[in-house]
């Protein structure tokens, strides 16, 4: 069973652009590669994560 899309918007601290997390991507695992810089990815590494998750 999937779990629903959930909307999350990020408002950043540092005055980015309020914008809408990746709905095929964990948000906390999204938070957490934004506050360690490992964001954004290689679009291919995204791309085969996001194929992935979708599949299981």
């Amino acid at each position: 069973m999937l779990s629903p899309v959930t909307g999350v918007v990020i408002v950043p601290h540092s005055g980015e652009k309020a914008h809408f997390s990746p709905s095929a991507f964990p948000v906390d695992d999204y938070l957490n590669r934004r506050a360690s810089g490992d964001w954004p990815p290689r679009s291919r590494a995204l791309r085969d994560w996001s194929s992935s998750a979708l599949s299981t």
